[in-house]
């Protein structure tokens, strides 16, 4: 990406990510950015990071490798005002109280359009020209994108997944309207050490809290996830579960899909898509 910044190129945005202690700082300072966007500190690759403290801990590099004429655009929270202690560029506090139409799914996402907001508008844009660019920003595949099947409809974020982000996934399920029931597959969250079991039940119970019609629950964990839910089928592995979907599922229905990504669950997404379910009885 770098290589390919040319003089024609006014701005660049990079992304830099870790899932383990120590990659992120070198990789700041080989982007040398003078703006800074943290969107949020959550549950992942704590199998590596031991804790949340541990991924704040990694991800405050990029806070303090800003340098000191630039902007660090972070949302309010208990670790992200410790990670602002830590730059010595300015702090624009994002707040996602703003008027701005957007496609992308589930509250989550307020703070992201924010950060994004905030971020326009210190390089100029007006407030016009951010909401023609909110336009036209779908959902990237596989991450929280609705699309129909033949006789159901599927929320596919089954790019990914930590215990933050699948308690907002199912709390968009219940949010969006459906003909029929609202169905959660769920596979293994990868990456949590000894906080897996916990995370898993945690996402097993709000299912159940949520009032979820039909859990599938798919991996190592799916016993611990069928748990707290009030009905449910568990799959050992999703081959099991790609010969039971077809059979569970039916017209109407609306279909989370959500795992980690070694999880492979979008194999289930394409049994959806080449099962027609239009002959199926809508639930009631």
């Amino acid at each position: 990406t770098l290589l390919r910044i040319g003089t024609e190129h006014g701005a660049a945005v990079v992304e830099v990510g870790t899932n383990h202690p120590g990659e992120l700082a070198p990789l700041v300072r080989m982007v040398q950015p003078k703006y800074g966007l943290i969107t949020s500190i959550g549950r992942e690759h704590l199998e590596f990071f031991g804790d949340v403290a541990g991924a704040a801990q990694e991800e405050g590099w990029l806070a303090e490798l800003l340098p000191a004429d630039g902007k660090l655009f972070i949302g309010v929270g208990e670790w992200t005002e410790r990670i602002a202690r830590r730059t010595r560029a300015t702090v624009v506090w994002a707040t996602p109280k703003l008027e701005f139409r957007t496609h992308l799914l589930g509250r989550h996402q307020r703070l992201n359009v924010a950060l994004a907001v905030a971020v326009a508008r210190e390089l100029g844009l007006s407030d016009d020209q951010i909401q023609k660019g909110l336009d036209r920003c779908k959902p990237a595949k596989m991450r929280l994108e609705l699309w129909e099947a033949k006789g159901v409809q599927v929320l596919d974020d089954s790019y990914n997944a930590n215990a933050d982000s699948m308690l907002a996934a199912l709390e968009t399920l219940m949010e969006l309207p459906s003909r029929g029931r609202k169905a959660a597959i769920l596979g293994d969250m990868a990456e949590l050490g000894e906080q897996a079991e916990a995370a898993h039940a945690e996402v097993g119970k709000r299912v159940g809290e949520l009032g979820i019609d039909l859990l599938i629950a798919v991996g190592k964990y799916a016993a611990v996830t069928a748990k707290g839910a009030r009905n449910a089928e568990q799959f050992p592995d999703v081959e099991s579960a790609c010969k039971a979907v077809p059979k569970l599922i039916r017209a109407g229905d609306l279909v989370l899909l959500k795992a980690s990504r070694a999880m492979r669950l979008d194999r289930i997404g394409e049994i959806l898509k080449n099962t027609s379910f239009s002959d199926s009885k809508v639930a009631t």
